[in-house]
């Protein structure tokens, strides 16, 4: 039954918006999850030895600035991208370079419901612009809900494999805004995603402007050579291999 009545919920809320042009503006905030800083008290900061690696690992977690993002979208594409830009040429904070870095950096993510793919422009990583090409996430829904900003959200999980190591991720969605985006990569869901969490860091949405007066813009990043995510991934590893 209650199954059932998901999907009725889903449905209404699709044909409500599915005749509209619907646009929107979200703004996250990210920054470390509790998760990680609970794990690396508990079983990582004993094991280092350095105290230099001690201090660095504390500020990180205890000290980072919470990061803002946007995510920009219509029915059919989105754009998310972080506010602050990097400038990896300055010397300053490593800190903080670290933190934005982490909730997205220079990147640019453009994600299309028409093609299923997330296509990220990345122009630091190999000195050069790439455009890495994936399809959307697989993703276990489950009934559990919880309202964020008003708003009945559903909660979804999946696990990535990168460097040998499970990465599990956990979102919130709100089918009542029928658009498959969110932030960085946690894309491919039946509804907005309003908060999601990996092994080691958070995104929540802050405040979400529906339809707004000026128009949304959504450019697509054509800069750079398309590549696959597994190709991308072989060649940073080579790269990394020369710099050790």
């Amino acid at each position: 039954m209650k199954k059932i009545l998901f999907l009725v919920c889903l449905f209404l809320s699709v044909s409500l918006f599915s005749q509209s042009n619907l646009t929107g503006i979200v703004h996250y905030e990210s920054g470390i999850s509790q998760q990680n800083i609970d794990h690396y008290f508990s079983k990582v900061r004993s094991s280092l030895k350095k105290k230099e690696q001690i201090k660095f690992a504390d500020n990180l977690l205890l000290n980072s600035e919470k990061v803002e993002s946007t995510l920009r979208f219509s029915l059919k594409e989105a754009i998310y991208e972080v506010k602050k830009k990097l400038n990896l040429k300055e010397r300053g904070n490593i800190i903080e370079k670290t933190n934005l870095i982490s909730a997205g950096g220079l990147n640019k993510y453009y994600q299309n419901t028409n093609t299923q793919t997330l296509e990220i422009q990345n122009c630091t990583t190999l000195g050069e612009c790439f455009i890495i090409v994936s399809k959307f996430k697989k993703w276990k829904l489950t009934q559990e809900t919880k309202k964020i900003a008003g708003y009945i959200c559903y909660k979804a999980t999946t696990v990535l494999i990168r460097n040998n190591k499970s990465i599990h991720i956990v979102v919130w969605y709100t089918p009542s805004i029928p658009v498959s985006f969110g932030p960085k990569e946690y894309n491919g869901l039946p509804g907005l995603v309003l908060e999601a969490q990996n092994n080691s860091r958070y995104f929540r949405a802050t405040k979400l402007i529906l339809n707004p007066k000026e128009k949304v813009i959504i450019k697509k990043p054509t800069k750079g050579i398309r590549v696959s995510q597994k190709k991308f991934n072989e060649m940073s590893k080579a790269a990394w291999s020369k710099i050790k």
